[in-house]
């Protein structure tokens, strides 16, 4: 029986990366999207020289490496920017995803996806299972302001490349309110996890 492929997602700050990480602690397989990005934009890795190329030497750092909060400023300077950055690494990222997602398929019961864009990438389709975690605005802003700080990349920046809230949500199999603190997170999860693993899926709000 192939592996249940679940996608994680949601906007900005709404805790989709510890929620997967909390699947991963049950038992499932995580491919998370940004770590395979780093990979790519690593010294070595199969994008670096393209990305320099394109960007300029500007975008590193002094060891070397791409300075991913300059890349950020000007991936996230408008739509054009975006579409320009999304041509030239989506398709090595999205390959190498879903390689890895059917590579761990055949060892795993449960992939888990963690993707803050899952819906923009149409990575969605290959999923069949969709959980959207979900918090207000403001506590989102906070939650990001306390991770990055002052130097972190603008919240309204990240917030215009991604769905809005309302749409992902519409889309979702499950949608956690991730309101409260890591337990009460836990707690809604622990019924996805059981409905998957058990009874199939059907659309909730947790």
């Amino acid at each position: 029986m192939s592996a249940i492929r679940v996608g994680v997602t949601g906007n900005t700050g709404a805790g989709k990366t510890t929620a997967a990480a909390i699947l991963g602690e049950w038992g499932a397989a995580v491919v998370e999207a940004d770590a395979i990005g780093h990979e790519l934009l690593a010294p070595g890795g199969t994008l670096f020289d393209r990305i320099v190329e394109e960007y300029g030497r500007e975008i590193l750092s002094p060891d070397g490496n791409i300075d991913r909060g300059v890349l950020g400023g000007k991936v996230l300077a408008g739509p054009q920017e975006r579409e320009r950055y999304n041509r030239l690494i989506h398709p090595a990222l999205l390959t190498e995803l879903l390689r890895r997602v059917e590579e761990l398929g055949r060892r795993h019961e449960v992939v888990v996806v963690d993707a803050a864009l899952l819906f923009e990438w149409g990575l969605f389709g290959a999923m069949d299972v969709i959980v959207v975690v979900a918090a207000p605005e403001g506590l989102r802003r906070e939650r990001i302001g306390a991770r990055d700080g002052p130097r972190g990349q603008s919240f309204a920046l990240r917030e215009a490349a991604q769905w809005p809230e309302e749409k992902k949500r519409a889309a979702a199999d499950f949608v956690v309110e991730n309101t409260g603190d890591i337990s009460e997170l836990r707690t809604s999860l622990e019924q996805i996890w059981r409905n998957i693993r058990g009874t199939g899926t059907h659309r909730e709000r947790v």
